[in-house]
């Protein structure tokens, strides 16, 4: 995976730039999640698992977009009924549960250590990094299963693979678009009219770069 690159610099502007004349048919997706978050403000605890599962799922149709996006294609809300698939809704959900298990593994671990040796603040640093780090790792699985429709397990180790390497420079974009993010909700929040829907076709960035363009070459 060394001949890949990533840089960081033209995947935030590549981005930047694609996410011009995408906005409102992801917009039409975000606007959905949006109103599902109104929800979580319910103090019913079920209710708010499964509106969270629900929001996991219709991300999907935005990081598909995304992908498209990012490969220079238009993109039409119709393409999003794909997820209209309940074999697919398993698998989406499977990841998100499988996600959270193992994300939340060796944080609990990494804690217990620093509390064990008597320096709580050091384990939680580590375990803030620990979470970081493999958060970057499996970042593109939910990509895998929404184009190439694997199973979660399958998902998680393809990510794994293809993000080989590039730990450092994907962190330093997702920092770039937690800044992009920060500007955008200065102005009135107004900002994030154009953010948004760019958070989408950046994922779609990486992932045509670390996945998509080997395949092509």
């Amino acid at each position: 995976m060394a001949d890949i690159q990533l840089p960081v610099t033209e995947v935030v502007q590549d981005a930047w730039t694609k996410t011009q004349g995408a906005k409102q048919t992801l917009w039409a997706i975000i606007g959905v999640g949006l109103v599902l978050g109104l929800l979580t403000g319910s103090h019913h605890a079920l209710l708010s698992i499964v509106v969270a599962a629900l929001q996991f799922v219709i991300v999907g149709g935005g990081i598909y977009l995304g992908i498209k996006r990012a490969q220079g294609l238009e993109i039409k809300l119709e393409e999003a009924q794909f997820l209209l698939n309940g074999q697919l809704i398993l698998k989406i959900l499977g990841l998100w549960l499988l996600m959270m298990v193992v994300a939340i593994l060796p944080v609990i671990f990494i804690v217990m250590i620093g509390f064990f040796l008597n320096v709580p603040a050091l384990g939680a640093l580590l375990a803030f990094a620990a979470y970081f780090f493999f958060i970057i790792r499996v970042y593109l699985a939910y990509g895998f299963v929404v184009t190439t429709n694997v199973g979660p397990i399958d998902a998680i180790k393809q990510s794994w693979f293809a993000t080989k390497g590039h730990a450092l420079n994907i962190g330093l974009i997702l920092l770039a678009n937690l800044l992009i993010i920060i500007l955008g909700v200065l102005p009135l929040f107004l900002g994030l009219i154009w953010v948004l829907p760019y958070l989408y076709v950046s994922y779609g960035e990486i992932y045509r770069r670390l996945v998509l363009q080997p395949k092509e070459s």
